[in-house]
């Protein structure tokens, strides 16, 4: 298939011919105000789907395409000429350039409900814009949306505060943004005030945000519908603890999440709670532990769990009522330190984490020493790992040929096996060399 370079202007001229698109990617293209007032004006249903990606146009069309009448989706990432008057166009607002244009009423494109804008020139004005003109408005990918809520909300005179159709907010750090000038700094106290003209989030993700802290995190508690939580800790602060901010959080609203993910939970008082997860988190499908401190504590008495599970007689009751049933995706990984230095995963934390884990289809280990050839015959002394189909193990340079062998050697149906920069696992072995689906 050739790639053909397309100019704003033949975009322009294009677009009309399709005025029943439901999707439309233009990232990192030369696509700008214009094209947007064009969509604005002609594109009314998102049913061919086009992909300029880099600028450039991959002929593609399905003309079959299944029927989803409600699907809507405006990938503008990285198109640097869009502004704020490209989206006041798309919104069909009286712009400079909807009177340079006269092509027609803009406006046309309301039922959008995916716009992604990172890595435009769109400030908070257009986001705001975004907001109030396109109603049914559900996942809105721009780096300071949180922030443009807080302000409106904080401008609303009215007692009847307005609600937002979006199913996700996400809060990032100033410093990882291509143009730092047009980001509009977090202030703590943002989140909850977004988020509380957002009834419908399902999603929260916040990385690395300075400013955030226990209070924000507590402000959450009114998302009825919260089943995805990810918060990278801001490094090396203490702004957000396990105890003071997740703890409240998810024991209103643990028993919904499906999906967790915490990263960089290393200092004393962000020690992340493997038991208390279990009992508040029953249902999580995906759960990942990334560059975090471990504990077994639950809020009573120190080690119960503990010497339960490493005794090998777990109660039943631990068993059913206090376990990840339909936990899919399991990853943890050790604190990485200065130098590489590593603060291992605790064996009593790993082996709770496992053995209560019974549907496990994908497992990564990622800088853990605990993971040796003694502990995977632990583990598999409580758990048979008849549903687990791909093992990743990173860094793991106590693990050897013989603990790999359990794996291999229960009739699992692999789909992959990656084992990287495990010292002790050589790729002359007799059991590896032949197999074709593991990567080392």
């Amino acid at each position: 298939m050739n790639r053909v370079k397309f100019s704003a202007e033949y975009l322009c001229k294009f677009l009309p011919h399709f005025k029943d698109l439901r999707e439309l990617e233009v990232t990192y293209s030369a696509f700008n105000n214009c094209c947007l007032h064009t969509v604005g004006v002609y594109c009314r249903n998102l049913v061919y789907t086009i992909h300029l990606l880099l600028g450039y146009f991959l002929a593609c069309f399905d003309l079959s395409p299944p029927f989803l009448p409600d699907f809507r989706k405006l990938n503008l990432i990285g198109c640097h000429e869009i502004t704020d008057d490209g989206i006041e166009a798309l919104c069909g607002g009286e712009s400079e350039l909807g009177k340079e244009m006269p092509l027609g009423k803009s406006g046309q494109s309301k039922s959008i409900q995916e716009l992604l804008i990172n890595g435009t020139q769109v400030t908070h004005k257009g986001v705001e814009m975004a907001l109030r003109h396109l109603p049914h408005l559900k996942k809105f990918d721009d780096w300071h949306v949180v922030q443009t809520l807080a302000a409106m909300h904080s401008h609303q005179t009215n007692l009847n505060l307005p609600e937002y159709s979006l199913t996700d907010l996400n809060v990032f750090c100033y410093f990882s943004l291509p143009n730092p000038k047009l980001f509009v700094p977090y202030k703590t106290g943002d989140l909850p005030l977004a988020a509380s003209l957002c009834p419908f989030v399902t999603s929260v993700n916040i990385d690395c945000a300075v400013g955030i802290n226990d209070s924000d995190i507590l402000g959450l508690m009114g998302l009825k519908h919260l089943n995805k939580l990810t918060i990278v800790a801001s490094r090396p602060t203490r702004e957000i603890t396990f105890d003071g901010g997740l703890v409240p959080i998810l024991k209103v609203a643990g028993r919904s999440l499906k999906f967790l993910a915490l990263r960089h939970f290393r200092l004393f008082d962000q020690s992340v709670r493997l038991a208390f997860l279990v009992e508040h988190c029953p249902n999580l499908e995906d759960l990942s532990l990334v560059n975090c401190k471990y504990s077994l504590s639950t809020g009573v008495e120190e080690g119960k769990v503990s010497d339960e599970v490493m005794s090998g007689r777990a109660n039943k009751r631990m068993k059913t009522d206090f376990a990840w049933k339909h936990l899919k995706k399991l990853s943890l990984e050790g604190v990485v330190g200065y130098e590489g230095f590593v603060v291992d995963i605790p064996t009593e934390a790993l082996l709770l984490a496992l053995s209560l884990s019974p549907a496990l289809e994908e497992l990564t280990i990622s800088r853990c020493l605990t993971f040796d050839d003694d502990f995977v015959h632990l583990v598999f002394e409580c758990h048979s790992f008849a549903s687990l189909k791909s093992l990743h193990l990173y860094f793991c340079h106590a693990i050897t040929i013989r603990g790999i062998r359990l794996f291999r050697n229960i009739g699992m149906d692999w789909n992959h096996l990656s084992i990287c920069h495990c010292n002790s696992v050589k790729i002359d072995d007799d059991d590896l060399e032949d197999e074709e689906n593991i990567d080392i």
